[in-house]
Protein backbone atom coordinates (compact mmCIF):
# COMPACT_ATOMS: atom_id res chain seq x y z
CA UNK A 1 0.00 0.00 0.00
CA UNK A 2 1.10 3.10 -1.05
CA UNK A 3 1.38 6.13 1.25
CA UNK A 4 2.64 10.07 1.71
CA UNK A 5 4.82 10.95 4.57
CA UNK A 6 5.37 14.60 4.75
CA UNK A 7 4.79 17.09 8.39
CA UNK A 8 3.37 20.41 7.80
CA UNK A 9 4.38 23.33 9.41
CA UNK A 10 1.67 25.61 8.17
CA UNK A 11 0.03 28.49 9.64
CA UNK A 12 -3.43 28.34 11.07
CA UNK A 13 -4.63 31.22 8.22
CA UNK A 14 -3.92 28.69 5.48
CA UNK A 15 -6.97 27.55 3.94
CA UNK A 16 -7.64 24.27 4.98
CA UNK A 17 -6.57 21.05 3.33
CA UNK A 18 -8.69 19.56 0.29
CA UNK A 19 -10.27 15.98 1.55
CA UNK A 20 -9.25 13.22 -0.79
CA UNK A 21 -11.64 10.52 -1.64
CA UNK A 22 -10.49 6.79 -1.84
CA UNK A 23 -8.61 6.67 -5.07
CA UNK A 24 -9.01 2.63 -6.61
CA UNK A 25 -7.56 1.62 -9.45
CA UNK A 26 -8.31 -2.29 -11.08
CA UNK A 27 -5.48 -4.59 -11.94
CA UNK A 28 -5.63 -8.21 -12.41
CA UNK A 29 -5.15 -8.43 -8.85
CA UNK A 30 -6.91 -5.50 -7.31
CA UNK A 31 -4.62 -3.50 -5.22
CA UNK A 32 -6.72 -0.45 -4.10
CA UNK A 33 -3.91 2.84 -2.90
CA UNK A 34 -5.12 5.58 -0.78
CA UNK A 35 -4.89 9.23 -0.56
CA UNK A 36 -5.23 9.92 3.11
CA UNK A 37 -7.70 12.44 4.00
CA UNK A 38 -6.36 15.91 5.16
CA UNK A 39 -3.40 15.21 2.27
CA UNK A 40 -2.12 17.96 0.03
CA UNK A 41 -2.14 18.46 -4.10
CA UNK A 42 2.26 18.22 -2.64
CA UNK A 43 1.70 15.51 -0.86
CA UNK A 44 -0.20 13.50 -4.06
CA UNK A 45 2.59 15.20 -6.26
CA UNK A 46 5.47 13.67 -3.68
CA UNK A 47 3.92 10.34 -3.64
CA UNK A 48 3.38 10.54 -8.20
CA UNK A 49 7.08 11.64 -8.19
CA UNK A 50 8.44 8.71 -6.21
CA UNK A 51 6.05 6.38 -7.91
CA UNK A 52 7.64 7.54 -11.18
CA UNK A 53 11.32 7.35 -9.98
CA UNK A 54 10.49 3.25 -8.91
CA UNK A 55 9.17 2.79 -12.70
CA UNK A 56 12.16 4.06 -13.53
CA UNK A 57 14.64 2.55 -11.81
CA UNK A 58 12.75 -0.80 -12.58
CA UNK A 59 12.44 -0.20 -16.42
CA UNK A 60 16.51 0.39 -16.32
CA UNK A 61 16.91 -3.50 -15.74
CA UNK A 62 15.32 -4.17 -19.02
CA UNK A 63 17.42 -2.62 -21.63
CA UNK A 64 21.01 -2.00 -22.42
CA UNK A 65 23.67 -4.18 -20.63
CA UNK A 66 21.45 -4.72 -17.75
CA UNK A 67 18.82 -6.10 -20.00
CA UNK A 68 20.78 -8.96 -20.95
CA UNK A 69 21.04 -10.27 -17.51
CA UNK A 70 16.65 -9.45 -17.45
CA UNK A 71 16.69 -11.62 -20.69
CA UNK A 72 18.41 -14.73 -19.04
CA UNK A 73 15.51 -14.96 -16.86
CA UNK A 74 12.52 -17.18 -16.80
CA UNK A 75 9.66 -16.08 -19.37
CA UNK A 76 7.54 -16.34 -15.85
CA UNK A 77 10.15 -13.95 -13.76
CA UNK A 78 10.00 -11.45 -16.77
CA UNK A 79 6.48 -11.25 -17.09
CA UNK A 80 6.14 -10.96 -13.08
CA UNK A 81 8.51 -8.38 -12.71
CA UNK A 82 6.79 -6.66 -16.30
CA UNK A 83 3.34 -6.66 -14.58
CA UNK A 84 4.88 -4.96 -11.16
CA UNK A 85 5.87 -2.57 -13.76
CA UNK A 86 2.64 -2.15 -15.42
CA UNK A 87 0.94 -2.03 -11.61
CA UNK A 88 3.31 0.96 -10.63
CA UNK A 89 2.12 2.35 -14.09
CA UNK A 90 -1.08 2.07 -12.90
CA UNK A 91 -0.99 3.61 -9.98
CA UNK A 92 0.93 6.64 -11.76
CA UNK A 93 -1.88 7.39 -14.04
CA UNK A 94 -4.54 6.79 -11.27
CA UNK A 95 -2.83 9.44 -9.16
CA UNK A 96 -2.64 11.82 -11.89
CA UNK A 97 -5.86 11.68 -12.74
CA UNK A 98 -6.76 12.42 -9.03
CA UNK A 99 -4.52 15.69 -9.57
CA UNK A 100 -5.82 16.52 -12.86
CA UNK A 101 -9.60 16.23 -11.64
CA UNK A 102 -8.71 18.26 -8.66
CA UNK A 103 -6.57 21.28 -10.20
CA UNK A 104 -10.12 21.11 -13.01
CA UNK A 105 -11.86 21.51 -9.60
CA UNK A 106 -10.09 24.31 -7.88
CA UNK A 107 -9.90 26.14 -11.53
CA UNK A 108 -13.70 26.21 -11.56
CA UNK A 109 -13.91 24.02 -14.67
CA UNK A 110 -15.47 20.93 -15.87
CA UNK A 111 -15.25 17.91 -13.69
Amino acid sequence: MATANTTSSKQSSEPAAQAWPDLLYSSDVPMPIGIRPGATIDDVENLLSAKLVQLEAMLLATHGEAGESFRCRSDVQQDNFMWSCMDVATECRALFSALNDSHVNQEGGAA
